[in-house]
C-alpha cells in the first residue's frame, strides 16, 4: 500500500502470458487487521486479480501505473524448468 501522504492516483497491474490485467487492491482484510491492530494499513491489505496465466518462459510482472500511464515495475518473477536429476 502507498503511504497516506502520496496523493496521486495509481493502478496496480499484472502482466502475464496473456497481457496486462488490473489488480483490485485495498480490499478489506479483517484477519490481518486482527493480527496487526497497531498497523493502520492492515484493515485493507488484501488484493485480487482474476485469471492470471503463468507459463514457462513468460515472466509475471507487477507494475504501479500513474495517472499519465507511466509504469514502474515493482516485481518480476518467472516459472523455471524443473531440473532433470
Amino acid at each position: 500500500m502507498l503511504k497516506p501522504e502520496v496523493k496521486e492516483e495509481y493502478r496496480l497491474l499484472v502482466e502475464d502470458a496473456e497481457g496486462i490485467k488490473e489488480v483490485q487492491w485495498g480490499l478489506p482484510s479483517p484477519g490481518y487487521a486482527k493480527i496487526y491492530p497497531d498497523n493502520p494499513y492492515a484493515k485493507n491489505a488484501r488484493f485480487k486479480v482474476e485469471g492470471v496465466v503463468a507459463t514457462e518462459g513468460k515472466p509475471l510482472k507487477l507494475y504501479l501505473e500513474d495517472k499519465n500511464g507511466d509504469k514502474i515495475m515493482i516485481y518480476n518473477t518467472s516459472i523455471g524448468r524443473k531440473a532433470n536429476v
